[in-house]
């Protein structure tokens, strides 16, 4: 409510927002904004990154990041952010979760390799949770993508593409 407060203060309110995507930190402020009604934007910090090359910026500070994502809003006027639907939001933190699991698996395997003893065992005891968490996450994907008509087709044809498996198409 204080950044509304803000922008109303500043007369800003119908201003076109735009910030990067920065994961699960940035989805809650681009809800947010979308219904408060507001013109917001979300874009690929790939996209801001090149546009500041073309304006040869060197600075990488946070106040020169802001003014370098207000100018490339100013300029290319993004397409508004419109949030996913409810079972798309579902299935990618399903997916983000599953991502962030398979991480600290890769991290407990690395570890194991420089342990012995007690030091082990733990190690081997967390792996083993990772795992069942993986295999849990895996089947709550399965379940709510077989739950949603339109996610089931997508998987399915995504699916008979050579190559692509189950992982892959929840993640597309």
């Amino acid at each position: 409510m204080r950044f509304l407060d803000w922008l109303a203060k500043h007369d800003a309110l119908g201003a076109h927002l735009c910030m990067e995507t920065t994961g699960v930190y940035g989805r809650g402020l681009a809800h947010f904004l979308a219904q408060q009604q507001l013109l917001v934007s979300v874009v690929n910090p790939a996209q801001t990154h090149a546009f500041g090359k073309t304006e040869l910026t060197r600075a990488k500070t946070d106040k020169a990041d802001a003014r370098l994502i207000a100018r490339y809003c100013q300029m290319h006027r993004p397409a508004l952010w419109v949030p996913p639907a409810e079972e798309i939001a579902t299935l990618q933190a399903l997916v983000q979760r599953l991502e962030d699991l398979l991480g600290l698996q890769t991290m407990e395997n690395n570890r194991l390799e420089a342990v012995a003893g007690p030091a082990r065992e733990s190690v081997e005891a967390v792996l083993q949770f990772i795992q069942q968490q993986i295999e849990m996450v895996r089947l709550q994907i399965h379940i709510h993508i077989d739950q949603h008509p339109d996610l089931k087709s997508q998987k399915e044809r995504l699916s008979s593409i050579p190559g692509i498996g189950d992982n892959t198409a929840a993640t597309l």
